[in-house]
């Protein structure tokens, strides 16, 4: 099933749950990739890591309600290295004033 939708998306039946987005978004990035991006509604934020560990992004900024998975997406990012490059906020990103930054949404 992975295949079919990453084919429609990128052009090419590969693998993974988000390999076809990710993939797109090689394509049309700019050099050198996003120096911060937000995500809400997260989850654990696999894709987001996906996307630091890519180079597509430089430092993520993540809201999730659940602190159950904001405990996971924590432990996984400090498992990858990666807890300097990720913040995950348990909050509503609608009720938060964020900074203007430059945002890719997912």
């Amino acid at each position: 099933m992975h295949r079919h939708i990453n084919r429609l998306v990128c052009g090419t039946a590969i693998e993974g749950a988000w390999a076809g987005f990710n993939q797109r978004l090689l394509e049309v990035a700019p050099a050198g990739g996003f120096r911060r991006a937000i995500s809400v509604a997260c989850g654990h934020g696999g894709k987001e890591l996906d996307l630091i560990e890519l180079g597509l992004v430089e430092h993520f900024d993540l809201y999730e309600i659940s602190e159950k998975r904001v405990r996971a997406g924590r432990e996984k990012a400090s498992s990858l290295g990666l807890e300097d490059r990720i913040t995950y906020r348990l909050a509503d990103a609608f009720a938060e004033t964020v900074p203007t930054l430059s945002l890719i949404h997912i």
